[in-house]
């Protein structure tokens, strides 16, 4: 029994995704996926600061408060995929929110979205990234 890949979302279908499933916290996401859409909401997140900085709008300020909001549902809903996807319960998110040890649990966080797929059926369901090629 041998395991094969998947092909890689591109950087604008990871993105796209997290938005297409934004209300599904209970499948599994890559790391490829996870990983292109905080790339992309960081670009941007960045890039607005700067807009900011540079204009001292508040007009950018809104902006960047609107573009915080749009994109919380799908960034917490495309990590609680991945924490699914490498074998974990999103339920480690809600460390994220204890004072002072939150930033334990961040790291910890971390850590479990730079793990690889489990290539087995877990308990969200199938590998997005492996499959059984049958001779």
């Amino acid at each position: 029994m041998e395991y094969k890949e998947y092909q890689s979302p591109s950087f604008f279908e990871a993105y796209i995704n997290a938005f297409k499933y934004c209300l599904d916290f209970d499948d599994r996401s890559r790391r490829a996926e996870y990983w292109k859409f905080a790339a992309i909401f960081e670009f941007c997140a960045i890039g607005l600061l700067v807009a900011y900085k540079m204009f001292d709008s508040i007009g950018v300020a809104i902006i960047f408060a609107i573009f915080a909001i749009v994109h919380l549902l799908p960034a917490y809903s495309v990590l609680a995929r991945r924490l699914h996807d490498s074998g974990h319960s999103a339920k480690w998110i809600i460390g994220i929110f204890i004072p002072f040890i939150g930033v334990v649990f961040s790291f910890i966080i971390f850590v479990f979205t730079l793990m690889d797929s489990e290539k087995e059926y877990n308990n969200w369901g199938e590998s997005p990234k492996y499959y059984i090629e049958n001779d």
